[in-house]
């Protein structure tokens, strides 16, 4: 009898190159991944939109964490327009700990006194299907995990 795997993956284990690599022995049931919900996961009318637009654009999908690029560069934008446009470091990093966007890509954007976003979603994924694929098992909001529909 073998006995349960047990592994537990970061963000960068969710990459397709994972997938090429390990095929079908990442179909083991005790293997799972967590991550921030790439944007492969993300279906809201926002992401939908710039996926689309990036495929037609570049002729290939947005990297995984190209939502939360572009609500990070939307967020710089709006803190840049907010103070100014003053750029020295003292100015911008108070100019961004100010915004507050309510509706990005990747949910609510706000910074704390650190710099971090409070309360990222965080999804658990497993690899399922021939040819094996990610797929939420789980997800993290405000810090409790529930399962994924």
């Amino acid at each position: 009898m073998n006995p349960p795997y047990k592994l537990d993956g970061d963000s960068a284990t969710v990459d397709p190159s994972v997938i090429k690599v390990a095929g079908k022995a990442l179909l083991n049931a005790g293997i799972t991944f967590t991550t921030l919900p790439t944007t492969e996961f993300i279906h809201n009318a926002q992401n939908d939109a710039l996926s689309k637009e990036y495929q037609k654009r570049y002729g290939t999908v947005p990297g995984d964490y190209s939502s939360y690029e572009y609500d990070g560069m939307m967020a710089l934008a709006q803190a840049l327009r907010d103070d100014g446009g003053k750029t020295d470091a003292k100015s911008l990093n108070a100019a961004l700990h100010a915004v507050k966007v309510a509706s990005g890509i990747t949910g609510p954007v706000a910074f704390d006194s650190k710099g971090d976003r409070p309360a990222p979603l965080f999804l658990a994924v497993h690899a399922t299907g021939d040819p094996p694929q990610f797929v939420p098992i789980a997800i993290r909001v405000g810090g409790t995990w529930k399962a994924s529909s």
